[in-house]
């Protein structure tokens, strides 16, 4: 059911499996029983400092989770989106002050987008499909920054050994298959 909500707790399922998250932090959520199915992703994403609940102290896991609230979940983890594009939305000034620049900058970095009427509905609930493809956009992310990276290595060729000789930095000129 892809156009269905995510409530809290299905999204730090998610947000924990998708980052292969380990290590656990205290959860002191006081609307949290410790042997929710949820509780050990919760304290997986609290360790990692991605989600702080509500003044109240809750966590709501039920509630669905706005499209605001997740920007600001993904934009903690991912460091390093690079600009591709401005980005303007015509309800941008009803955007909470604390979610705002994360929206804004999930959006320019072609992660997250709105709609065709050029809103975001930032306070709208997101749904199954949407964080697939948003999860699918930062993985993409990844691979360019990666690939960035690797051309922008200097060549290794014509390295000294430890000896002083020149080597060429080259390999054998085999090929591999995989099966």
């Amino acid at each position: 059911k892809p156009n269905k909500n995510i409530t809290r707790a299905e999204f730090v399922h998610i947000i924990s499996n998708y980052l292969n998250l380990t290590e656990k932090s205290e959860v002191s959520f006081k609307d949290v029983a410790n042997d929710a199915w949820y509780f050990d992703d919760l304290s997986k994403v609290v360790n990692k400092k991605l989600i702080n609940g509500y003044e109240d102290n809750t966590f709501r896991a039920n509630k669905n989770i706005t499209r605001q609230e997740a920007c600001v979940i993904v934009a903690k983890m991912s460091d390093n989106l690079p600009k591709v594009k401005d980005v303007h939305f015509t309800d941008e000034n009803s955007f909470p002050s604390w979610a705002k620049e994360n929206i804004i900058k999930l959006a320019q970095a072609g992660i997250i987008s709105g709609y065709s009427d050029t809103t975001f509905k930032a306070k709208n609930n997101i749904t199954r499909a949407e964080i697939v493809i948003v999860l699918d956009k930062i993985e993409s992310q990844k691979q360019k920054i990666k690939e960035y990276k690797k051309e922008d290595k200097p060549k290794e060729e014509n390295k000294q050994d430890k000896k002083g000789k020149l080597s060429s930095g080259g390999g054998g000129g085999g090929s591999y298959q995989s099966n």
